[in-house]
């Protein structure tokens, strides 16, 4: 995704990436050019596939985090790491997964997500919180007390839909469960327990709330045309949730998708260049979806993997789990701070000569997640004092912690 070009300290870094990348490499010719300042080369290439990305970072609303990745603590080499990170599993797609749901490598919150804890923290502060997920379960925003919305990004389905069915039309088929329900669920008698009455009263709001979101996403018209891929699909059905907002009564929502098909073993170009521009143009029509709401300043996207990929390719002409990756995070806030910038370090050699760099081409990350969730964190609300909370490992990282300053300004 981001490759070294030229304006390098280190002699000709883009030939040292060719050396490292093998059969895999980029060709030259064929990078967007991007400018950058504070780090090893003064320009930097993104993928083909990646034009919009370009145009976003050179409009300062995207930004990218240079050899991001899980780290138990600082001070790792090629001859420690295995020793410092004894408390995960690295390389695993299971619990790398987990690792960069949660960002607490010891398990002081199992089973909360990063953006869950956030919104814990929110909520006991007094905001009224949302967690909505279009791609089903969704660790990284499960939280203790904000319930999981989980929306299908092909249409938000209305309870009992049978009685709606064109091929029904007469309403011969079925019949409406909501009056019964109702009927059933609505009246405490001597014979109710606190758990009935508990059980009656969230069920009789889920109801209520169904038809009232049904109602409101189908009223919802939105002003881009997404592709019709699985990403499209996912940022329309996002875009359309962030309409209903104030209906549904929320201060603080978290997003997630989940978007597979990256775990490139074999064949490499055909699939990357695919899945890249796919994912390009279904972000670049949400950023337009936001800025036409006049919500752009309001959102920041984070677009992460678990981990990334070799540098050198594999016999099957793909390329395999490694370590440190190159992730970037757009939104309209960043174009007084990190927007048009390469924050974190990107390596100065990509060879397995490098410090930083084990065979067959895995790099070590310098910069970890925690540096990232730090300043997003802050622009969501959190306060300082309750930073720990959601980053319990963050003071192993103190000289490593983005500011807020640093993504979004002053």
């Amino acid at each position: 995704m981001l490759v070294p070009h030229s304006g390098c300290n280190n002699g000709d870094l883009y030939e040292n990436y060719k050396a490292a990348r093998g059969d895999i490499a980029l060709s030259k010719n064929q990078l967007h050019t991007i400018t950058a300042s504070d780090q090893v080369c003064s320009t930097f290439g993104l993928h083909p596939s990646l034009g919009n990305l370009k145009t976003l970072y050179n409009e300062k609303e995207l930004m990218f985090v240079a050899n991001m990745g899980i780290l138990q603590q600082g001070g790792v080499n090629e001859q420690n790491w295995r020793k410092l990170h004894d408390s995960t599993n690295l390389f695993a797609h299971n619990t790398q997964t987990e690792e960069t749901a949660n960002v607490d490598i010891f398990d002081k919150y199992a089973g909360i997500g990063v953006g869950g804890r956030m919104l814990d923290v929110l909520a006991a502060n007094g905001y009224k919180t949302g967690a909505v997920s279009v791609s089903g379960s969704a660790p990284p925003i499960v939280s203790k007390g904000t319930p999981l919305l989980a929306v299908n990004p092909s249409g938000y389905e209305k309870f009992n839909p049978i009685l709606d069915r064109p091929w029904n039309a007469r309403k011969t088929f079925g019949h409406d469960m909501n009056s019964e329900l109702k009927d059933m669920n609505g009246a405490t008698t001597a014979g109710s327990t606190f758990y009935g009455d508990v059980w009656s009263e969230e069920l009789l709001k889920a109801l209520s709330e169904n038809t009232m979101l049904y109602d409101r996403l189908k009223a919802v018209t939105l002003t881009e045309t997404y592709p019709n891929t699985r990403f499209g699909r996912y940022m329309s059905a996002i875009a359309k949730m962030m309409n209903t907002k104030d209906d549904r009564g929320k201060d603080r929502d978290v997003f997630f998708l989940d978007s597979p098909g990256w775990d490139m073993h074999f064949d490499i170009e055909g699939p990357l260049r695919v899945s890249f521009s796919e994912m390009s143009e279904s972000l670049m029509k949400f950023r337009n979806e936001m800025k036409n709401l006049e919500m752009w300043d309001q959102v920041t996207v984070v677009v992460v993997s678990e981990f990334a990929r070799t540098l050198k390719g594999n016999t099957g002409s793909g390329s395999d789990h490694a370590w440190g990756g190159n992730y970037f995070i757009m939104g309209g806030d960043l174009t007084d701070g990190g927007g048009g910038k390469i924050l974190g370090t990107y390596p100065d050699d990509l060879s397995n000569d490098s410090p930083d760099v084990f065979r067959p081409g895995i790099v070590i990350p310098t910069t970890p997640w925690e540096s990232l969730w730090n300043p997003i964190a802050q622009w969501f609300g959190i306060e300082e004092n309750d930073l720990d909370e959601i980053l319990p490992n963050r003071h192993e990282f103190m000289d490593r912690l983005f500011s807020k300053a640093d993504l979004y300004g002053a």
